[in-house]
């Protein structure tokens, strides 16, 4: 699948958005996935978005961004398994 790059603006609902990979979800469907590749507030770069802020964020997904998506970013974490 081809990614493609949108420039989107959004506001954070909960918790904080960074540069990581997300879940694209819409009418609480998961579509894909996806990643921010840069966030703005305002004229300038951040490197990271507060609940109840604003911001702009430069995407890539294989699935085009709608007005009313919801994009959950997340961090991959690895463990050790408990021997």
């Amino acid at each position: 699948t081809k990614r493609t790059e949108q420039v989107v603006g959004g506001k954070v609902t909960d918790g904080s958005i960074k540069r990581l990979t997300f879940r694209l979800l819409r009418g609480g469907e998961l579509l894909g996935t996806g990643r921010v590749t840069s966030l703005r507030h305002g004229d300038k770069d951040i490197k990271e978005a507060k609940e109840g802020q604003e911001c702009g964020l430069r995407t890539e997904s294989a699935i085009p961004l709608q007005l009313g998506d919801v994009l959950e970013v997340f961090i991959k974490e690895l463990k050790r398994k408990e021997k």
